[in-house]
């Protein structure tokens, strides 16, 4: 899946990178936090299935991490301009309620 998503995306340039690194990292963190600790998302532990593990949390949580985030923003993006298409541009750049939702 994430080569699906290298492979499509159409522009692979150091903001794309770094946000994919971002994406990793804080995904990794998160997971390390949780799986160590048990405060984020209660105790749990990850089995030998998903291969090599980085402080007991395997390297493909955080691949799908980037995987989940960078879909939901694409989706986002998508319904963001498929709405802003049906509004009307003018309508849409003055609604009260895309001025709330920038907030």
């Amino acid at each position: 899946m994430v080569a699906l998503l290298i492979w499509v995306q159409e522009e692979k340039n150091w903001r794309f990178w770094l946000f994919a690194v971002l994406a990793f990292a804080t995904g990794m963190i998160t997971e390390m936090i949780g799986v160590n600790t048990g405060l984020l998302f209660g105790n749990y532990a990850y089995g030998e299935v998903m291969g090599a593990k980085l402080n007991g949390v395997p390297l493909l949580i955080g691949v799908n991490w980037f995987v989940v985030v960078f879909s939901a923003g694409t989706i986002m993006q998508l319904m963001h301009d498929w709405v802003r298409n049906r509004v009307g541009a003018e309508a849409w750049s003055e609604s009260s309620i895309w001025q709330t939702v920038s907030l």
